[in-house]
C-alpha cells in the first residue's frame, strides 16, 4: 500500500471535496485516542505553528505532559509528533508506523473511503502516541485549512485561530472570506476561540461562524493587548495585558508578530487552565519557547545568516519589516527558493527593501519550483541575480563569502519556503536533513525509518 502524500505533489480542487470519515474510521480501530485527552486546536495562516509551539511550552511549565503535533517539519519528520518541544524518537517513530499500518490497510480494505493519505497516517500515529504517554493535554496545529483537515476530528476545550491571509488559494478559494471560512470550520458549538487580528473580510466570516456555533470569542487587538518593550537580537520583552492579568514577557524569538502570536497562546493558555493558571508560570513557558527557522540568527563564516520561512506575501511583509533599518541593504544578498503552488513574484516585492542581489536555488522538497523559475522571478523584481542551483549548501557558501567584485556580505537571507530555510541550517549546524519520506509498514520495509540524505 502506498499512501498518497499531499505534500509532495500539488493539492488539486478536488481537495474541497474531502471528507473527515477515512480518519475517523482509521482512529475508530485504534479506539478513538483523539477523544481521551484536552485539546487546545491551532489554525491560521501564519504563526499558527509558533502559537502551538507556545502553547505546548506554557502549559509544560504549569507542570502538564504535554502532547504537541505540527506540520511541517523542518530537519526530521519526528519534528511532528512531540512531547512538550522535543521531538520523538526515530525508533519511537517507527513503533508507531507499525501500530497504525494494520489500520491503514483494513480501512482501505474494508471502508469505502479509499487508502488514508500520509498526513491522515501521521495525525493518527500523533494522536495515538499521546493517548500512550498519558498526556495532560494535547495541542493539534491544523495542516491545511481547517475544516477538511485530518485534526478537525478532535474535540477542543480551546480553538485558536491565528492571522489569515492568502495562501492554498487552488484548495481553499481564492478570497480572503473563502480560505477563513476553511480555518473557521474548526470552530465547535460553545468552545471558546480565541482570534488573532484579521482582515476585515476574514473577520466577518469568523466571527459569523462563532455565532452560529454559539462559541465565545477572545479577540486579539480588542478584550487581549500586546505591545513590544524592547528587542534586541532573537529576544524581545513583551507586555501582554487581557483581562484577567499583565504578562512582562522575555520571548526569544524575534518579529513583532511574534508579540501577537505570544498574545494568542495566552489567551488561549488562561482559558484553558481556569483556575489552574500561574502568572509566573505562563512566563516561565514562553521564556522557554523554542522554535527554530522563523527569523532565526546564526554566524557563519563570519557572516550574519538569518533563515525565515516567509512563503506567502503576507509573510513576507512581515519578516521584511521586522529587518527593514536592522540590515544594510548595500550588504545583505538573499539565498531564494519556494515551493510550487505560491504566488512567487508577489510574495518577493517586498524584500526588495533588504537587498537587490540574490541567489535562486530549489530545494530538495518533492515540489520544490526550479532554480531557473525562481531566477526568472528575482530578475522580474528587479533583482541581480548572482547565481544558483539545487546545491544549497555550496550556493549559501557562496552567498557567504562573496563572489567576484562583490564585497564580502555582512548578512545572508534564507527565505521563500521552510525547506530552504531547513537546508541552509543544517549546511550551516554540520547537520543532515531529511527529505519526505515516505511511511511504509514493516511488511514492506524492515527498517519502518524515515530515510535521510
Amino acid at each position: 500500500m502506498q499512501l498518497a502524500d499531499f505534500e509532495r505533489v500539488r493539492h488539486s480542487p478536488a481537495h474541497r471535496t474531502f471528507r473527515l470519515d477515512r480518519i475517523r474510521a482509521l482512529l475508530r480501530r485504534l479506539g478513538d485516542p483523539h477523544l481521551s485527552v484536552p485539546t487546545l486546536h491551532v489554525t491560521g495562516t501564519n504563526g499558527k505553528g509558533s502559537t502551538s509551539a507556545m502553547l505546548s511550552s506554557l502549559l509544560e511549565a504549569h507542570g502538564l505532559r504535554v502532547g504537541l503535533y505540527t506540520s511541517p517539519h523542518l530537519l526530521r519528520v519526528t519534528e511532528r509528533i512531540r512531547h512538550g518541544l522535543d521531538p520523538i524518537e526515530p525508533a519511537a517513530f517507527a513503533g508507531l508506523v507499525d501500530a497504525v499500518w494494520g489500520p491503514l490497510r483494513q480501512v482501505a480494505r474494508d471502508t469505502p473511503f479509499g487508502e488514508p493519505t500520509t498526513v491522515e497516517a501521521l495525525t493518527a500515529m500523533a494522536l495515538l502516541d499521546f493517548r500512550r504517554a498519558g498526556v495532560d493535554a494535547q495541542v493539534i496545529e491544523v495542516g491545511l485549512g481547517g475544516e477538511l483537515d485530518s485534526t478537525n476530528v478532535v474535540k477542543p476545550s480551546v480553538c485558536a485561530i491565528t492571522n489569515i491571509s492568502f495562501d492554498h488559494v487552488a484548495v481553499l478559494g481564492p478570497t480572503i472570506e473563502s480560505i477563513a471560512r476553511a480555518k473557521a470550520g474548526i470552530i465547535k458549538r460553545g468552545v471558546p476561540v480565541v482570534l488573532a487580528p484579521q482582515m476585515e473580510g476574514a473577520l466577518e466570516v469568523v466571527l459569523g461562524a462563532a455565532a452560529r456555533q454559539h462559541a465565545p470569542v477572545t479577540q486579539v487587538g480588542g478584550g487581549v493587548r500586546w505591545s513590544v518593550d524592547a528587542a534586541a537580537g532573537d529576544h524581545q520583552r513583551l507586555l501582554v495585558e487581557t483581562p484577567r492579568g499583565r504578562y512582562r514577557v522575555d520571548l526569544p524569538l524575534a518579529g513583532d508578530y511574534q508579540g501577537e502570536n505570544a498574545a494568542v497562546a495566552v489567551a488561549a493558555g488562561e482559558i484553558f487552565l481556569g483556575e489552574r493558571l500561574d502568572p509566573q508560570a505562563v512566563l516561565r513557558g514562553l521564556a522557554a519557547v523554542r522554535w527554530p527557522g522563523r527569523l532565526e540568527r546564526m554566524r557563519w563564516r563570519g557572516v550574519q545568516v538569518i533563515v525565515d520561512g516567509a512563503h506567502s506575501p503576507y509573510a513576507m511583509q512581515r519578516m521584511v519589516g521586522a529587518l527593514a533599518g536592522r540590515v544594510d541593504p548595500e550588504r545583505t544578498v538573499a539565498v531564494v527558493g519556494a515551493l510550487a503552488g505560491h504566488d512567487l513574484v508577489e510574495t518577493l516585492q517586498p524584500l526588495r527593501r533588504l537587498t537587490g542581489r540574490a541567489y535562486a536555488v530549489r530545494s530538495h522538497h518533492p515540489r520544490a519550483e526550479a532554480a531557473s523559475a525562481v531566477a526568472a522571478a528575482l530578475r522580474q523584481e528587479g533583482f541581480a541575480v548572482l547565481g544558483g542551483g539545487n546545491d544549497i549548501a555550496a550556493v549559501a557558501g557562496a552567498a557567504a563569502d562573496g563572489i567576484g567584485a562583490d564585497r564580502r556580505p555582512q548578512t545572508v537571507i534564507a527565505t521563500g519556503s521552510l525547506s530552504v530555510v531547513a537546508e541552509v541550517i543544517a549546511c550551516v549546524r554540520g547537520v543532515p536533513v531529511e527529505t519526505y519520506p515516505t511511511i511504509r509498514g514493516r511488511s514492506t520495509d524492515r527498517a519502518a525509518r524515515p530515510a535521510s540524505r
